[in-house]
């Protein structure tokens, strides 16, 4: 992941970007992320950069005018926009958005700071996804990670935490498909990793996080060496307690 951490923020700080962060948008992030998703094991994984509440209007601005990786991520991934035309979404929202009972709703409450989903990979199937406020998704995952920053975190795991329009049912169960023994129902855990101001910088600031979904039988894939058939993992704690 921090190899993904890095282009982003390279290309911050090249001299063909004018953009400073929050407003930053990785030409390449399809094909960079596209790697990292198959490296990683990983399902799905967005840049979220940090937006302060003083900075939201001119976020939506910026967003706004740099919406074209929405298409242009489906035309190199998919190799067409039926996936995105499928779900009869065909512009931009153009506000911070936040998931409700009944669905995609503009998230209008006051905040000091916001997670906007920005680019996805794969890339999302309704503009929804674009600026949903993260934050939201998993409070207490990036309310941490706010806190502490220079960690990569995960939730307890559950079953697929994906947003359908992010990976949808159909491409998750092709996902697992192609893995031995593995199926939509195992474990998985939403992420966060930081993004720094100055490539692998700790002390330079977090400017944002990539997120995303990961199953954990594909994460633990090829990890036993051939002819071993299973490990006992021990795990203890600062309480005194002890789990094998």
């Amino acid at each position: 992941m921090d190899q993904l951490a890095n282009f982003i923020t390279v290309w911050e700080n090249s001299d063909e970007n004018s953009d400073r962060f929050p407003f930053v948008t990785l030409p390449s992030y399809q094909a960079v992320a596209a790697g990292i998703l198959k490296q990683a094991h990983i399902e799905t994984v967005s840049f979220c950069p940090i937006v302060k509440g003083d900075q939201k209007d001119d976020w939506l601005d910026y967003a706004s005018r740099k919406t074209g990786w929405v298409v242009e991520g489906h035309l190199q991934q998919m190799g067409s926009l039926e996936r995105l035309m499928a779900n009869k979404s065909t512009s931009y929202v153009g506000k911070m958005q936040k998931v409700t009972p009944t669905g995609f709703q503009p998230d209008e409450d006051p905040r000091d700071v916001y997670l906007p989903g920005w680019t996805y990979a794969p890339p999302p199937a309704s503009y929804a996804l674009v600026n949903l406020n993260m934050a939201l998704i998993a409070p207490a995952l990036f309310d941490s990670f706010l806190v502490l920053q220079n960690e990569t975190l995960f939730t307890q795991v559950m079953k697929h935490p994906g947003i359908p329009v992010a990976f949808s049912y159909e491409e998750h169960a092709r996902y697992h498909s192609k893995m031995t023994d593995s199926n939509v129902e195992n474990p998985h855990s939403f992420f966060a990793h930081p993004v720094y101001a100055l490539p692998g910088n700790k002390s330079s600031g977090v400017v944002g996080v990539l997120t995303g979904a990961s199953a954990w039988d594909a994460s633990l894939l090829g990890l036993l060496p051939e002819g071993v058939e299973d490990i006992h993992v021990v795990i203890e704690n600062t309480c005194n307690q002890s789990f094998t």
